[in-house]
């Protein structure tokens, strides 16, 4: 279900607009949307229909600044989220003091659904406040107008010092009192003078909580007694509390009456009516009554609870609490207030609510049961728990950009100094053997590193070829520590399956879901997971063979890689066989499963051109088939041109980095290539020697993180320099820099960490090519 969302956008970029437009409706909102690009355009579209305007702040016609005071100079108070490119920590403090409501950055835009969310919910929030500030003032205007106007005594009494702080002026007309007159007096000159001193009993009675005293006597102004009902409430009064005595003439019974039948009647219509649970409880915790918002929060009937415990729609592992708070109202008559709860929906669902509770008391002191209010806090919750996760995911984030940053330079030094002794020890020999594989080693470390890098980045991967059967491997390696003793994995990933044109996260992500599905299928009695990968070709679009199975193959005839998971276990009933891949839809119980899997599957699925079948019967287990469109030409790998020579020259090459054992490596790994380097571990000190003489590099090859100058300042300066120096920037992990904005700079290519020696060597070539030819390595 889509939320409707009216926003207003300066954005003078396409491409951007088009971005912000699609995390918008990702995160679940149909935006109503207008584009403003001037100021003129801004004024014209500018209205209070608005629920919000995204503004960039990289705007060429006006500031941010100037477009709120243009909607404040309008009379217009609508919430403002900047999208911004800068990365800035004194950013939050700017937004502050401007009256921006949030920001969000360009390079982590999937965050702008939860930064909408919050701040509509804050704008909600501020209205419900201005909302209940009016309701507030209005229920204090009809109070001091019932208070002047009632039929009853009303005296209002400092709750501390018992001294009188208002009384209407009803207590002369039954008492023969001045109201103003009484103002600053001790309550007790109420009472007889034979029992002052015992009726200040009541200011601490009525300080613990709201009472009823029945015929008490009270003094008439001309000295004779009068017999009257009492009771006490608790009320704020002017920023303190005070204590609201009302006195009922016992001699006017049928008033009397009526009047109550009067304050039941408006406590019915209240709660009746109320968006919050209402609910009274007798002395044993049973209900005696909830008003409809039960019903429409919980979902049980109101006459199906009536008797029954309130404990049994608390979650089993707060009873004891539950039971404690009861005790605390009900036995020593305390109030609660705000605390929290979580009750039980009648769909099994868990909802948290913010309770306040008190004592309910008859007319005569004591105790009858527990009267509450619930307000239903679960959405707050939920948003809360959202932004705590993405806070959580972007500090994550933070914490593995740092570590692959030092991790890529020593897996620099490992790769390097391996490759370079592949290259010394003849291939006969054992060891040579043996360092294959400490760089096979490397190369699943450094993929490991950027699949770690991408998942705490939730980052957009592009397509690369991708050989399913590696990364199958890989995923089984990881699967079995989790999966139990009972359950056996069978694998037929044949080789040379093919490969395809796939994000290698995503593919994992597939082989994890229905694996462990697959597994949880066999958890009772356990039983084989099957898992192959083989190349098919697909004639025509047909049911696979074999009964139970109910999707037809929904795609084009063509090469295919298959991708096959199979369990031994219950099956799947013939009823929910359609219904698998819907979202949210689970077998699994509460605790155990969000109902997600295979809705993400299938969706991975398809965004990747393929399509997935389901084959099974109950009792004979499952079978999930995969195909996915099969490269006829992928390239080649980087192991399939290991034979192949290495690409060499002779140029003069200046090497920057301030890892000295990364400067020794690739000062070997170059001369090894046939070229000639100077190396630096300082840029600064780089820039000078390129300066002394800018004619004697063909190129420049530097890191971008290094103290003093960073490698992209570097490169800018030495093309100030000399404009055609070529130059590579080399890095493990930087968010500063991307493909796209290195190109703008001039720089020719940005190369991730650990450098390779044969896909360095290509580079190089591969710049240098327009003014010399490649030469070929001693071994050809």
């Amino acid at each position: 279900m889509t939320i409707p969302l009216s926003v207003l956008i300066l954005e003078d970029w396409p491409a951007d607009l088009e971005l912000i437009l699609q995390e918008l409706r990702r995160a679940g909102y149909a935006p109503k949307w207008r584009c403003a690009v001037t100021k003129h355009d801004y004024l014209t579209c500018l209205g209070p229909g608005f629920d919000l305007i995204l503004a960039d702040d990289n705007q060429s016609q006006f500031t941010i600044g100037r477009a709120l005071e243009l909607m404040k100079a309008n009379g217009l108070d609508i919430p403002f989220i900047i999208i911004t490119d800068r990365i800035d920590p004194g950013l939050p403090a700017e937004c502050l003091r401007m009256g921006v409501a949030d920001y969000c950055r360009k390079d982590r835009l999937e965050r702008l659904g939860l930064a909408v969310a919050r701040v509509l919910r804050e704008k909600e929030l501020e209205q419900r406040g201005l909302k209940a500030r009016e309701d507030f003032k209005k229920a204090e205007y009809r109070f001091r107008t019932l208070f002047h106007h009632s039929l009853d005594v009303m005296i209002i009494v400092d709750a501390e010092s018992g001294r009188i702080l208002a009384a209407n002026q009803t207590i002369g007309r039954i008492l023969g009192y001045e109201c103003r007159a009484l103002e600053g007096k001790h309550f007790s000159v109420l009472f007889p003078p034979d029992s002052r001193q015992s009726k200040t009993e009541f200011l601490e009675t009525s300080r613990v909580h709201d009472a009823v005293f029945e015929s008490q006597t009270f003094l008439h102004s001309n000295g004779s007694v009068f017999p009257m009902d009492m009771t006490t409430s608790l009320i704020p009064w002017d920023g303190s509390r005070a204590i609201l005595f009302t006195l009922r003439d016992v001699s006017e019974h049928d008033l009397t009456q009526s009047a109550r039948w009067e304050s039941e009647s408006r406590f019915k219509s209240l709660s009746e009516n109320a968006s919050d649970i209402i609910y009274t409880l007798d002395t044993k915790g049973r209900i005696t009554y909830v008003n409809p918002a039960w019903e429409r929060i919980l979902g049980y009937r109101r006459e199906s609870v009536m008797g029954r415990h309130f404990a049994d729609f608390t979650r089993k592992q707060d009873r004891d609490n539950y039971a404690r708070t009861f005790n605390r109202v009900n036995g020593i008559k305390e109030t609660v207030k705000d605390a929290t709860a979580a009750l039980v929906h009648r769909n099994g669902s868990i909802r948290f609510f913010k309770i306040s509770c008190a004592p309910n008391i008859n007319a005569s002191g004591q105790v009858t049961g527990v009267v509450g209010l619930c307000q239903d806090i679960t959405e707050a919750q939920e948003l809360e728990a959202h932004l705590q996760q993405a806070h959580k995911m972007e500090a994550i984030g933070t914490l593995a950009g740092g570590i692959t940053h030092d991790f890529n330079n020593i897996l620099a030094a490992i790769l390097g100094y391996t490759e370079q002794a592949i290259l010394e020890v003849p291939e006969e020999n054992n060891a040579h053997k043996k360092l294959l594989e400490v760089r096979k080693a490397a190369f699943r470390a450094k993929d490991l590193v950027k699949q770690i890098l991408t998942f705490s980045r939730q980052s957009k991967q592009k397509f690369v070829p991708v050989e399913i059967a590696i990364i199958a491997r890989e995923a089984l390696r990881m699967l079995r520590a989790s999966l139990p003793a009972t359950v056996e994995i069978r694998q037929d990933i044949r080789k040379n399956s093919g490969t395809v044109n796939a994000d290698p996260t995503q593919i994992q992500q597939i082989l994890m879901n229905l694996c462990t599905n697959a597994a949880h299928a066999m958890q009772k009695k356990g039983g084989v997971l099957g898992v192959s990968v083989e190349s098919v070709t697909v004639e025509h679009s047909k049911n696979e063979d074999g009964p139970g199975t109910e999707t037809r193959l929904d795609i084009l005839p063509g090469s295919y890689v298959k991708l096959t998971v199979t369990d031994t276990g219950e099956g799947i009933p013939p009823e929910i066989r359609d219904r698998i891949f819907d979202p949210y839809f689970t077998t699994k119980q509460k605790g155990q499963g969000t109902g997600l899997g295979l809705s993400v599957v299938h969706g991975i699925v398809k965004s990747h051109g393929g399509t997935i079948t389901v084959h099974s019967r109950p009792g004979e287990g499952s079978a999930f088939h995969v195909y996915l469109p099969r490269l006829d030409h992928p390239g080649e790998s980087a192991a399939s041109r290991d034979g192949e020579p290495l690409l060499t020259g002779t140029e003069t090459i200046l090497f920057v980095d301030d890892e000295q054992a990364l400067v020794d490596m690739g000062k070997e790994i170059l001369e090894h290539l046939g070229y000639r380097v100077v190396t630096r571990t300082g840029s600064i000190d780089a820039l000078e020697l390129f300066r002394t003489d800018p004619r004697r590099f063909d190129l420049v090859i530097t890191d971008m993180t290094m103290p003093n100058m960073t490698g992209d300042n570097l490169a800018r300066e030495i093309m100030r320099i000399r404009p055609r120096i070529p130059v590579v920037l080399c890095t493990g992990f930087s968010e500063m820099v991307t493909e796209e904005n290195v190109r703008d700079m001039g720089i020719r290519r940005l190369l991730m960490k650990p450098l390779v020696m044969r896909d360095l060597a290509g580079c190089i070539r591969e710049i240098l090519d327009g003014r010399g030819r490649a030469t070929r390595s001693p071994e050809e």
